[in-house]
């Protein structure tokens, strides 16, 4: 338990199941943001080809510039799947990010490391370096995979779920943990459905 729980959850930006677990994060994120420190890592490793490298770079970049537009952004975007209108529609300053996004390629040699097949996971897929560091620590192996003050949890991908087991890692819960979020548990994929089936199953590698 902690005053201010860390939240982190490890994604790939166009796992299924991740963009899932990423939808009942955001009600919760939204409640309980001044409280504690909630955000979105990347697994080391993409399993949907160059369009995913390129989005968790650009992700990386939306959050770093502004986590309340970057949670706007990623509720727009695991929705419809369109980065371009998401950007738009959440005010990031998309220059800034593009500037970011070419300075994290070259700093994590990004796509470098992507061109050189020889550096990819069992050959297959492409390494993502970025929070490499923290997958190992974690012992991250796949998509989605929540971490919550340094230990990996399971949660229901539903809102109400991530926010009880937030909650959970208070000292002393806020006021905030006594508000009920959504039961159902988002489609996984892009769009806007709901599913009635909330177990924490299905995932991207590990």
């Amino acid at each position: 338990k902690n005053d201010k729980p860390k939240v982190e959850l490890f994604v790939m930006s166009k796992c299924p199941y991740g963009l899932q677990m990423e939808k009942a994060l955001v009600p919760a994120y939204e409640l309980l943001k001044n409280k504690a420190d909630i955000s979105i890592k990347f697994v080391s490793y993409a399993m949907h080809g160059k369009p995913e490298v390129e989005e968790n770079t650009r992700q990386y970049c939306a959050q770093q510039q502004n986590k309340d537009k970057y949670f706007a952004y990623l509720n727009c975007y695991a929705t419809s799947g369109d980065s371009a209108s998401c950007m738009k529609s959440s005010g990031l300053n998309e220059s800034k990010i593009n500037s970011c996004v070419d300075k994290t390629n070259k700093d994590f040699a990004i796509m470098d490391k992507y061109n050189d097949q020889t550096t990819w996971l069992s050959g297959q897929y492409p390494s993502y370096p970025v929070d490499q560091d923290l997958n190992e620590k974690y012992g991250v192996q796949g998509s989605p995979t929540l971490v919550i003050n340094g230990v990996q949890a399971e949660a229901d991908r539903t809102p109400n779920a991530l926010k009880s087991i937030i909650c959970s890692a208070f000292n002393n819960p806020p006021a905030e943990c006594g508000q009920t979020l959504a039961l159902a548990s988002p489609q996984h994929g892009f769009g806007a459905g709901q599913t009635q089936t909330a177990t924490a199953a299905g995932g991207c590698g590990g």
